[in-house]
């Protein structure tokens, strides 16, 4: 794949930039060794259940086009929207689009802000083929989350609500849904070295405890 980035315009109090890359494009078979492939139980959606990463015989086929716009307003404000184009099948027209939109607000001095607030929507359009018309026909899904955190020395508790609702294609379901509240600690080792461990309560399922170790370039 490929990508480009270029700074739009920069002042003291605004700035903006943009990206755009070309990849790989999905595929229409989760391989079996990839993380959150299992499917759901039940009828099969008339859609198909799309896998990212795939390698293609055609490098020329499959491809995805993505876009990104990114401002930073005064107030410690961040607005960012992005999406993609893309086919998952190179022998039809079938396709998938997303759109992506994400805000971050740190109110206060850049170097303490009194909080951060991050939060993040997703929706994702596929078409495929209906058995029943045998013509073109579209499934919807999405998903957002919004957590809130704050900085002391070199703890930042954190609380995050996060929400997967259903999509059903045909008589089958496409993403099932899912709710959790997660209420978490993080230890920074360093600026960009987190060591988070988080409680998960889970509205559709079981709840869990996560540890993870993290590092930024």
């Amino acid at each position: 794949g490929a990508m480009a980035r270029a700074s739009i315009f920069t002042s003291d109090r605004w700035r903006a930039s943009a990206g755009l890359w070309v990849t790989q494009g999905p595929s229409d078979e989760i391989p079996e060794d990839s993380h959150g492939g299992a499917e759901p139980a039940g009828p099969e959606p008339d859609a198909p259940h799309l896998g990212y990463g795939a390698s293609f015989e055609d490098n020329n086929s499959n491809k995805e086009v993505g876009g990104m716009l990114r401002v930073m307003a005064p107030g410690g404000v961040t607005v960012q929207a992005s999406g993609f184009t893309a086919k998952y099948d190179a022998a039809s027209d079938f396709g998938v689009y997303a759109l992506n939109l994400s805000l971050q607000f740190e109110p206060g001095s850049h170097e303490s802000p009194l909080f951060t607030l991050r939060s993040e929507g997703v929706l994702l359009g596929e078409q495929y083929l209906d058995p029943a018309s045998g013509n073109k026909a579209r499934a919807y899904s999405g998903g957002y989350y919004a957590q809130v955190s704050r900085r002391v020395g070199s703890f930042e508790p954190v609380a995050r609500w996060s929400q997967l609702p259903q999509s059903v294609s045909g008589q089958g379901i496409l993403v099932e849904e899912r709710r959790q509240l997660a209420l978490g600690l993080d230890y920074w080792l360093s600026p960009s070295v987190p060591l988070k461990a988080a409680y998960q309560v889970e509205l559709d399922g079981s709840d869990s405890i996560s540890l993870q170790w993290a590092m930024g370039f």
